[in-house]
């Protein structure tokens, strides 16, 4: 189950997958996608609008087959519920590579790092207004 909860300590929407999540049909992304939209839904609802965005993506994996799609996806719960997005991983596996190339297709950056703490600097950077924009150049 995708765990979608605002961090009260952080001041962010945190994000984590279940370990062994695969992303490797269409259905795969959608059934995703209907699941973190419907949770950061009820976010918008009670935080009134859009917030600082943490995502773990240890332990998923997305099939270069699906990469765009997924793009696509995290392109939209982007712009639409995010102030601010940033994606860290501990264990790097091929999941960063996909984001990477998937975010540059959509012509944003990956905003990938190394630990939650970056992410969550990031996130608010992005948010405050210190970073102006997630969009590639």
């Amino acid at each position: 189950m995708l765990l979608v909860l605002w961090d009260e300590a952080l001041a962010v929407v945190h994000i984590s997958h279940p370990w062994g999540l695969e992303l490797a049909t269409l259905q795969d992304v959608e059934r995703w996608r209907v699941e973190l939209f419907a949770k950061l839904t009820v976010l918008e609802a009670a935080r009134g609008g859009r917030f600082p965005i943490v995502i773990c993506v240890d332990g998923m994996t997305i099939r270069p087959s699906v990469a765009q799609e997924y793009g696509r996806v995290a392109r939209s719960y982007g712009e639409r519920f995010a102030s601010g997005i940033a994606r860290y991983s501990r264990k790097p596996n091929g999941v960063g590579q996909i984001i990477t190339v998937a975010a540059m297709k959509e012509g944003y950056r990956a905003n990938l790092f190394e630990s939650k703490s970056d992410a969550v600097a990031h996130a608010h950077a992005v948010s405050d207004g210190h970073i102006s924009t997630t969009r590639s150049r």
